[in-house]
């Protein structure tokens, strides 16, 4: 578990399967649904430059995951260095590597 302060308080940020609840791993599987790409959108925009709409796809999922996770409002969210919300939310990218590889 990951311990992180903020505004003075302890939250704790599971960074483990065995740390993570249903409820927990749902409401995250949820965002990361929510900006998955269809074979649709896919084959619509073949062939176009979206560079800048991933990043900044990325960063408001980022932004997303990191309210979730910390319990932060999205207000309070836009005060955190990106830095920050990265290297909490590199924590699912662990996971989800460890998960893919058990399959």
């Amino acid at each position: 578990m990951l311990q992180i302060e903020i505004n003075g308080k302890k939250k704790n940020i599971p960074s483990d399967w065995s740390e993570m609840t249903l409820d927990y791993y749902c409401g995250i599987y949820q965002i990361l649904q929510k900006y998955n790409r269809t074979e649709e959108q896919e084959k619509t925009d073949e062939g176009k430059d979206l560079l800048k709409f991933f990043f900044t796809q990325e960063v408001k999922m980022y932004n997303e995951l990191f309210s979730y996770m910390t319990g932060l409002s999205s207000k309070d969210v836009k005060k955190v260095s990106k830095s920050d919300i990265d290297e909490v939310v590199s924590l699912l990218d662990v996971m989800l590597v460890d998960y893919q590889q058990k399959e």
